[in-house]
């Protein structure tokens, strides 16, 4: 992202199913960590989601209510 000069980061293949060690909820969790801590501009739709990239809307935490119930 940061070699592309990249504007707004994207994660993708995350959060559908468990494929790895980790909980299905650590990828957002860190990623969202990063962003904050170097100032990434961090689009994170819902699954499904259709994004306009002209006008971008505010994105939900929504990974964050899913953590709170299963825990």
């Amino acid at each position: 992202f940061e070699d592309l000069n990249g504007k707004n980061l994207v994660p993708i293949h995350w959060g559908m199913f468990t494929l790895a060690m980790h909980d299905w909820y650590e990828p957002p969790v860190k990623i969202k960590r990063i962003a904050e801590k170097q100032n990434i501009s961090l689009i994170t739709p819902i699954i499904g989601q259709v994004v306009n990239m002209k006008k971008l809307p505010g994105f939900e935490n929504w990974w964050e209510k899913l953590i709170n119930k299963i825990r």
